[in-house]
């Protein structure tokens, strides 16, 4: 996936698309924290029948041994950039012609959200290699809202089936019977590719591909 180069795409010239972010599980590390974090863009240009889902996954195991991310706002900073680079790209390859993106955000207490997006605009700026992100698809910058806002409660409603599931006992597919109702919203790749594009899990795959649901919700 390449994208165009940064500002290659004025802003007036795309159609819009509505991106609203919310998250479920918590950021803590320890062992009584949730045993997973998860961030959930539901993209909607005109219609709720035509929306894209984009869910980031981390299990609490991973954050644990990768750099960094004992520090909650390097986890929260990070998880965010892995959703919002999903997002750019489903944005850059939607059916119908590119669209840009306006990503609002849930209000996360206790987060400097401003340092959130001086992060990402670092990333952005090409400061870190994200390899051919198109982030001209995405209105710069996001913005956090309150949780009150119609379309956050939205994503809320999806990020809660998702932790439904993963709550769940792994060989319980009943767990995720409402999720699968949603799984053709899932962005996927060009040739229907669902793992690291509508779904990103950082670590091992197994603590979503091992669940007896997955095969299911992994194929178009």
């Amino acid at each position: 996936m390449s994208g165009h180069p940064l500002g290659a795409a004025h802003p007036g010239t795309l159609p819009k698309l509505n991106v609203y972010v919310d998250e479920t599980g918590d950021r803590g590390i320890s062992r009584q924290s949730s045993p997973f974090f998860a961030m959930t863009a539901l993209m909607v240009p005109a219609g709720m029948p035509s929306a894209r889902v984009v869910h980031v996954i981390v299990p609490k195991e991973a954050a644990r041994t990768a750099p960094g991310m004992a520090n909650r706002d390097r986890f929260y900073n990070y998880t965010t950039r892995l959703l919002l680079e999903r997002v750019a790209y489903t944005a850059q390859q939607w059916e119908g012609g590119p669209r840009l993106a306006i990503v609002r955000l849930g209000h996360v207490s206790g987060m400097h959200h401003a340092d959130t997006a001086g992060y990402l605009d670092f990333v952005r700026q090409r400061q870190i290699e994200t390899w051919g992100v198109p982030w001209q698809h995405i209105k710069w910058p996001p913005v956090w809202m309150g949780t009150d806002w119609d379309g956050i409660q939205l994503a809320d409603l999806h990020a809660g089936l998702l932790n439904c599931a993963l709550s769940g006992d792994p060989d319980d597919e009943a767990c995720a019977a409402n999720l699968l109702l949603c799984k053709h919203q899932l962005y996927r790749s060009r040739n229907g590719r669902l793992l690291g594009y509508g779904v990103k899990v950082l670590g091992n795959t197994s603590f979503v591909t091992g669940r007896s649901w997955w095969e299911k919700w992994s194929v178009a």
